[in-house]
């Protein structure tokens, strides 16, 4: 499972980029030889101004072709991973079951 990290008008600190990592491993470690690859960007996007604006958008490519998408806006960036990656490991789960009953 390859991981990529980016961010838009955020500081990508040592500090978030191993929160981001360590939680979408923890997430997807059980399905990681089913994921090809998993891109996390972080934006703030409403800049210096304020607001509800931390995104974090999660896009997972699954070995066979498949590719999820998810996204999460709120003011605590942390908080956005951890509920992303909590959604995005369901998101697996259920297609790779999806992929197995199809099989069968």
């Amino acid at each position: 499972m390859q991981l990529r990290i980016h961010s838009k008008n955020i500081e990508l600190t040592h500090a978030i980029r191993q929160h981001i990592r360590a939680r979408v491993t923890a997430a997807l470690d059980q399905h990681a030889t089913r994921v090809r690859q998993v891109a996390v960007t972080v934006s703030d996007i409403n800049g210096p101004r304020g607001g509800i604006d931390q995104l974090c958008n999660v896009v997972v490519s699954l070995r066979g072709g498949k590719t999820l998408r998810h996204s999460r806006k709120g003011d605590d960036l942390y908080a956005n991973v951890s509920l992303v990656a909590d959604k995005v490991k369901r998101r697996v789960g259920r297609e790779i079951g999806k992929l197995r009953q199809a099989r069968r």
